[in-house]
């Protein structure tokens, strides 16, 4: 068990080596902010239509926020871990003190934190200058205390999801595209990056309701927005925590049997 003291010295590791890159976190920051903006623009269009659940003034209010919760979840071991294997800096991890899944976890928390600063203030502009076409009346402290709750089971589901693939790296060099088959098309669509899911077609809807894409980044929107009654509340809750245990047992089994396969061949 990870003791706080070699936390702290982690986080404070990774604090200095991120921010080495300001430039960078604003520009990437930047660029998650503009992308479901234009896409915003595109779905105002069809808001007006009597069946769909979200106005004009929704679409604004959760494509505003669809970054910060992408921010916010981002689980990096997918994309770092399989060089560990290669440069032979997994072998150095391995023999320190300190868990390395859970080194893994900080790493992403403390980027996940530094990139959300840099992309605040852009997202506080694009709240100033939509003021008069957005309402903040879901801004409860019930749905804000839902909201962070459910925020933070996204980020351990999308941490155990992206761990499960990044530690294929143990025997793949290329994990990054097993991600994108993962989590490429059907997770943005089914996420709710592209659409809200609450306004795909029903039948569409029902099957993404039971599959972990929603749970990384819809429904954690779809809180704040006030879109999510008691019964889907408590729904959505059940399934964060269901898929959360389900890829947790997937990434603890892959790394146990990646970590024999890797220690086999000298690692």
């Amino acid at each position: 068990m990870p003791d706080f003291a070699s936390s702290l010295a982690i986080i404070k590791g990774y604090a200095k080596q991120i921010l080495t890159y300001k430039a960078i976190l604003f520009m990437e920051a930047a660029r998650l902010l503009i992308m479901p903006l234009i896409i915003a623009m595109a779905w105002l269009s069809v808001a007006e239509n009597p069946s769909n659940p979200y106005n004009a003034s929704d679409y604004i209010f959760y494509y505003l926020l669809v970054p910060l919760v992408q921010l916010l979840t981002h689980a990096r071991t997918v994309h770092v871990f399989s060089q560990a294997v290669r440069d032979g800096s997994l072998s150095r991890d391995l023999i320190k003190p300190y868990p390395v899944i859970s080194k893994y976890f900080l790493e992403s928390a403390v980027y996940n934190f530094f990139k959300a600063s840099f992309a605040l203030p852009l997202l506080l502009l694009g709240f100033l200058l939509a003021r008069g076409y957005i309402s903040l009346e879901s801004l409860t402290t019930k749905n804000l205390l839902c909201f962070l709750t459910a925020l933070f089971f996204a980020f351990l589901l999308r941490f155990c999801i992206s761990s499960a693939i990044g530690f294929a790296g143990f025997w793949l060099e290329d994990v990054v595209s097993l991600n994108l088959i993962f989590n490429g098309a059907a997770g943005t669509l089914m996420g709710g990056m592209v659409v809200p899911v609450e306004t795909l077609p029903e039948g569409i809807r029902l099957f993404a309701n039971f599959l972990p894409y929603k749970y990384m980044l819809g429904f954690p929107l779809e809180v704040l927005n006030g879109k999510s009654g008691s019964d889907a509340l408590i729904f959505g809750f059940l399934m964060q925590f269901l898929w959360t245990a389900v890829f947790y047992l997937i990434m603890k089994l892959v790394w146990s049997r990646g970590l024999k396969h890797y220690s086999a061949y000298g690692g």
